[in-house]
């Protein structure tokens, strides 16, 4: 029954079902397996990051054009910092507002922003990232892939 089980966790796992990762890591950083996007014919990558230390966390969320330029505004970000309980249950803990790039971004210069929170437990992050498609003069969003569990003890 074990291996049955198992063999089920890897299947769903390898297929996304199952987003965050059983075992926790203490006091450190994780980052999430990067994200591929495009709008409007330019390419993008986005991904997460969760930084722990002793009671406090930190989601980042990242986004870049791949070789691109990008002008002032053309991408936005959002981290979200999300505490884990047991499996059982899940919180939002922290979210940042959208965060618009400033300035011109060229082949993978990234824009970030961050989340924060005071509290010991589990975290992971997981953002959004937003680029303007200028066809439908619109932001289209995309969701980075979690981070692994981090610990803030």
């Amino acid at each position: 029954m074990i291996e049955i089980k198992s063999a089920l966790a890897a299947i769903l796992v390898t297929i996304g079902l199952v987003s965050v990762p059983v075992a926790a890591q203490a006091n450190g950083t994780s980052a999430s397996p990067n994200g591929n996007y495009s709008v409007d014919g330019v390419s993008f990558y986005n991904y997460a990051l969760v930084q722990t230390s002793n009671g406090f966390a930190t989601g980042y969320t990242y986004s870049a054009p791949v070789s691109k330029c990008v002008i002032a505004g053309g991408i936005a970000v959002q981290a979200r910092l999300i505490q884990n309980y047991q499996q059982s249950a899940e919180v939002l803990v922290s979210s940042s507002a959208m965060s618009y790039s400033d300035r011109t971004l060229c082949g993978a210069q990234t824009w970030r922003t961050s989340a924060s929170y005071a509290g010991k437990g589990n975290f992971y992050s997981k953002g959004i990232s937003w680029a303007f498609n200028y066809s439908n003069y619109a932001y289209e969003g995309f969701e980075t892939f979690p981070t692994g569990m981090q610990t803030a003890n």
